[in-house]
């Protein structure tokens, strides 16, 4: 078996691997049928190996086998079994970890249904363009989820909601599914093709073959639909050509421990727009012309987002309740009040 194929398909169902056992083997990495599997009681992961034998059952630590493999030299493993350890033969060097023979992730209980659909094109774009309005707050649920409905996907975190349209209808319930952020954010990272679910999750396939299983969040998500609608005309406001260098320097002190928590404050005030980057270790702040009439306002925003969606937008829109930004995809909406 080459290494390589080994290490491809461990770092795949990495991030199903927990750092300690919260449920029965969710620190490990298991082996059966010519696949790796992980699991963490959110997230469900599963790619296959060429050249793993399909007999071979058990599990090992899947930290320590990540590490050995990304260190490991060898061209080509064997694996062998020998007194409760699996043995990983190289030509020049052998390492071994403790198999653990009962496999206890539920790989039975989480399977692709048979019935799949294929998900659009841009479905990727649509989680990632999403992820910046996931919430953390675990007190409600609902806002730590991406809602994927037949023709759009949606998040909101009672400060910003995002949606973005994809450029085609997809099989999702009517009343849609949701599915944790944590987890969705690195969907894009997998190249996913189709997707099925049952009751407790939403299984989603690459070309590869691996499968990417998150589990479904049961509450309510709110109307957003309803709340867009609310919103009002307003006026447009150019977004400075030099705003996204200015985002990245003060990204720089705002920077959190996941890159979609980070927050620079924006001012608009008598033709000039503040920003503010604040963290633990200092703050930033920088003044450019911004030609906005009105009263002053202010807002918070993910540098990382405005500068991705500067190229697609040259203006963004204020009402007397938010800030609206629009592309030819999505809308970003951000409420904001009254600057002192």
């Amino acid at each position: 078996m080459k290494t390589e194929a080994l290490r491809v398909a461990v770092e795949k169902v990495k991030p199903g691997v927990a750092s300690r056992e919260i449920v029965e083997g969710s620190d490990q990495i298991a082996f059966t049928d010519g696949r790796v599997f992980s699991f963490n009681d959110e997230l469900a992961l599963s790619s296959p190996v060429e050249g793993l034998p399909k007999d071979f059952k058990g599990a090992v630590s899947g930290q320590h086998l990540a590490d050995f493999l990304s260190k490991s030299k060898e061209d080509t493993l064997e694996i062998e079994v020998d007194g409760g350890e699996v043995v990983f033969v190289g030509k020049k060097a052998e390492a071994a970890l403790k198999l653990v023979e009962e496999i206890k992730i539920p790989i039975d209980n989480i399977r692709m249904p048979k019935k799949v659909e294929a998900l659009p094109k841009d479905f990727a774009e649509a989680i990632k363009t999403c992820s910046y309005s996931v919430s953390g707050d675990m007190t409600r649920p609902a806002f730590t989820g991406i809602h994927l409905r037949p023709h759009l996907a949606e998040s909101f975190d009672n400060y910003r909601l995002t949606q973005f349209t994809y450029g085609k209808k997809v099989g999702f319930p009517d009343s849609g599914l949701l599915i944790p952020g944590s987890a969705a954010v690195q969907l894009p990272g997998y190249g996913v093709k189709e997707y099925g679910h049952d009751d407790s999750w939403v299984h989603f396939r690459g070309e590869d073959g691996t499968t990417f299983s998150c589990r479904r969040i049961h509450e309510t998500f709110p109307d957003l639909d309803r709340l867009v609608k609310g919103l009002g005309k307003g006026a447009s406001i150019p977004i400075p050509e030099e705003l996204g260098e200015a985002l990245s320097r003060a990204g720089v002190f705002a920077e959190s421990d996941f890159a979609h928590d980070t927050l620079v404050t924006i001012k608009i005030k008598d033709g000039v727009m503040i920003l503010r980057g604040e963290g633990d270790y200092g703050w930033y702040k920088e003044r450019i012309p911004c030609p906005a009439k009105g009263e002053p306002i202010t807002f918070s925003i993910n540098p990382h987002f405005l500068s991705e969606v500067q190229g697609v937008n040259k203006n963004m829109m204020v009402t007397d309740k938010a800030v609206i930004i629009r592309g030819s995809s999505f809308l970003h909406v951000i409420a904001l009040q009254v600057a002192e």
